[in-house]
């Protein structure tokens, strides 16, 4: 899905433009920003060897998110640097085409910074946009900056998967699921 581009303003002045991603320009940089993330944060999903694409893969990724009716590909840009890139994904089944998941993963340089926030907020108007009542999201225990996002943005934590991620250093930590319901006022506004 195409979304209109915007530019909003960190909160240490610098502009950051949020627009879809350009395949076959932007697939480089969007996975050596990937990269980046992977090592910067332990919350998330993939450890930074386990990130094989390459920019042909990449291109093909977002290309197909670009072209998908059901899914927004969002990425953010300081400059010519990638520095954020979110996406909300809605199921194609009719019974679960109320029901978004949403993702983010921001680079350090950024974090606390008002990214995250904006990223969101354009996610959830684009689920309500597509129909959709309630949007989804996992965190793993202990991203208390993450947990404080979602919850000012309207997210309440509703499952909890224990032992689901193992770290690098062998502990186990909890998947928290949470959940924003959009018919419920101007949450997430």
């Amino acid at each position: 899905m195409e979304w209109k581009a915007s530019t909003v303003c960190l909160r240490d002045g610098t502009s950051c433009l949020l627009r879809t991603p350009r395949p076959k320009e932007d697939a480089a940089a969007l996975l050596e920003m990937r990269r980046h993330t992977y090592r910067e944060s332990e919350h998330l999903i993939l450890f930074p060897d386990e990130l094989e694409e390459e920019p042909e893969g990449q291109r093909e990724y977002l290309h197909s998110r670009n072209r998908s009716p059901l899914d927004l590909l969002l990425t953010a840009w300081v400059g010519e640097e990638p520095v954020g890139m979110s996406q909300l994904s809605v199921d194609p089944r009719r019974k679960l085409r109320h029901r978004a998941l949403v993702s983010i993963a921001l680079r350090r340089k950024v974090w606390g910074l008002g990214l995250g926030t904006a990223m969101l907020r354009e996610h959830l108007k684009a689920a309500r946009a597509l129909g959709c009542i309630q949007v989804e999201l996992l965190v793993v225990e202990g991203n208390r900056r993450a947990m404080a996002l979602y919850e000012k943005m309207g997210f309440v934590p509703c499952g909890r998967i224990p032992r689901a991620v193992r770290q690098g250093d062998g502990h186990y930590a909890d998947e928290i699921r949470m959940i924003c319901l959009l018919d419920k006022g101007d949450v997430g506004q």
